[in-house]
């Protein structure tokens, strides 16, 4: 599997806590974080103030942390370059999901404690001891692995433990919230299970456990490693264009589905019971804006289909590779054009056009494809457009448009 060097800006990758820890800063060794936790709280005042390119601009100026270390993870990075990059492309349910991440890393004394509970029920689900605490390094990146990427912290502060109802409520972002869509409603939407019932390269038609309500989401990738009859539990929530699920689903076993449907407020306890007894995976994930999908599914349907690998390493790619930013923006930008000359078409196109989408917009990618495209290749953008949702869709709409007014 090929490795990036970086995205731009070059090599962030998190290596520190974020200012959520409860410690004394008279502690030497967590003194030197304190002007870091500063920035971080700059940086965060940009986003809640939805100003993704003011909050990009101070992260280039404070890259590094004490250590001399990149201080930023490189997907939140990555996310504001897509918000920086497409601002007038992004539908109302991207900005609220951009307000959930918000809400994950404000800090006030109430927050405090919603985390340390969201923190227990994650520990007590994944069956990990607690972790002893914010002077113990190993203890600190575990926390913030669980805080950054675990399904059921995430889903527990939000809305188990109110910390999306607190961050609303306080009013503390108020520009994103009145680009939100729904949010008010997202807040208050339970637990559910659902049974996939089938895919096309649009939607995904789910059928609610427990009940005869069937209900459309915009395919944004969540079913990708699904078969239809397989079950995921999660929030379906309201947006301008249907329905999405305000993060990814986690998928679960047949039984898990049942009992949650049976019992949503108990959900937690029920992925407790079950550990080791269902194949459940809810740790690992990026929380994409704009996508269900986890980076390595896309991506690694890119390196199928990408001339830079070809080119630069040949037939025979055993081993690690090194790809530059460069390289991975034009891998990326393979797959769209593979898309646009009919190589993703066949059985299982309904499976790749979610992977289509998260390149399309995945920053770096769209300026290969534009460099790629003609006048002649309008249609087929345009078509391409009626195989995806959300950004990626409104991106090749409008890059078709430009072409057929190019002379």
């Amino acid at each position: 599997m090929p490795r990036s060097r970086g995205r731009r800006p070059k090599n962030r990758r998190q290596t520190h806590p974020s200012g959520k820890r409860t410690a004394s800063w008279s502690d030497p060794e967590l003194a030197s974080y304190l002007p870091y936790v500063h920035i971080q709280q700059a940086v965060n005042a940009r986003e809640r103030a939805g100003d993704a390119a003011g909050a990009l601009d101070l992260m280039e100026r404070h890259p590094y942390g004490p250590d001399g270390r990149p201080y930023w993870a490189w997907w939140r990075v990555e996310r504001l370059v897509q918000v920086a990059s497409m601002p007038d492309l992004l539908p109302g349910w991207v900005m609220s999901r951009w307000l959930l991440a918000q809400a994950l890393i404000h800090l006030d004394d109430r927050v405090r404690g919603i985390t340390t509970q969201a923190l227990e029920a994650a520990f007590h689900v994944n069956g990990q001891p607690e972790l002893s605490g914010a002077r113990d390094p190993r203890s600190r990146d575990a926390i913030c692995r669980i805080m950054d990427h675990d399904w059921v912290f995430r889903q527990a502060f939000l809305y188990e433990y109110g910390g999306l109802q607190h961050f609303l409520s306080g009013g503390f972002a108020p520009a994103l919230a009145r680009q939100a869509d729904s949010i008010d409603v997202w807040a208050a939407t339970p637990m559910a299970a659902y049974r996939l019932v089938n895919q096309a390269p649009r939607t995904i038609t789910w059928q609610q456990v427990g009940t005869d309500e069937v209900a459309d989401s915009l395919n944004l990738g969540a079913a990708v490693e699904l078969s239809d009859g397989d079950h995921v539990i999660g929030r379906l929530v309201p947006c301008a264009e249907g329905r999405v699920f305000e993060s990814a689903p986690l998928p679960v076993s047949d039984e898990v589905a049942e009992q949650v449907a049976a019992d949503p407020a108990d959900w937690m306890e029920l992925l407790a019971r079950h550990r080791g007894r269902s194949t459940l995976s809810w740790q690992g994930d990026d929380f994409s804006l704009v996508t269900d999908l986890p980076t390595h599914v896309w991506r690694g349907l890119a390196e199928d289909h990408s001339s830079v690998l070809r080119e630069t390493f040949g037939a025979d790619r055993d081993g690690e590779i090194v790809l530059t930013g460069e390289d991975l923006d034009r891998m990326t930008g393979d797959l769209v054009l593979a898309a646009l000359a009919g190589r993703l078409d066949g059985e299982s196109s309904v499976r790749a056009w979610p992977c289509v989408a998260a390149a399309a917009v995945a920053p770096g990618a769209w300026n290969h494809v534009l460099s790629s495209v003609g006048r002649a290749d309008a249609t087929a953008v345009a078509a391409l457009g009626q195989k995806l949702v959300g950004p990626a869709a409104e991106l090749c709409w409008r890059t078709a448009r430009l072409l057929r007014e190019t002379a």
